[in-house]
């Protein structure tokens, strides 16, 4: 059964790592957010919409506010 691992600094981080290690094969099913550098590279590329926790609403005043 494969599983994925996401390390972070705090449980939206952890969660954010979790779901980029599914997503990017780079990681191998392992990703450690406590790397700053890491941090920036994956939240450049995951939508606001995506991180546990952004509902539809918060979602819209966010992208309303610049915040991608």
């Amino acid at each position: 059964i494969p599983t994925c691992v996401g390390i972070g600094p705090t449980k939206t981080l952890a969660k954010l790592a979790n779901h980029v290690a599914k997503k990017n094969p780079v990681f191998g099913g392992v990703c450690d957010m406590m790397d700053a550098t890491i941090r920036t590279m994956c939240m450049e590329h995951v939508a606001v919409g995506e991180v546990w926790g952004v509902g539809r609403r918060t979602e819209a005043k966010l992208l309303a506010q610049g915040i991608k």
